[in-house]
């Protein structure tokens, strides 16, 4: 019996989690609100606590469109040396 309570305890915080989340997620406001974040994810270490040292980013475009991932790593790379 206790084991399904643990299960339902997490699985309603997992839940309460992802709805705060959805709530609180910021907007895109412009290139350096995105970079000024990047950078304070780094040096908080946030980056490499959750993907390891290997983070890809890309920039998609206004709005977003399929583009080649080497493509979007280099309009990413030319947006954030602006």
């Amino acid at each position: 019996m206790s084991l399904l309570f643990g299960f339902t305890i997490l699985l309603a915080l997992l839940t309460a989690g992802i709805v705060l989340y959805l709530l609180t997620a910021r907007r895109y406001q412009s290139a350096d609100s995105v970079a000024q974040s990047y950078d304070q994810w780094t040096e908080d270490g946030i980056l490499e606590f959750y993907w390891g040292e290997h983070i890809h980013l890309g920039h998609y475009g206004c709005p977003p469109q399929r583009k080649d991932f080497l493509a979007a790593k280099s309009d990413f790379e030319n947006l954030c040396s602006v």
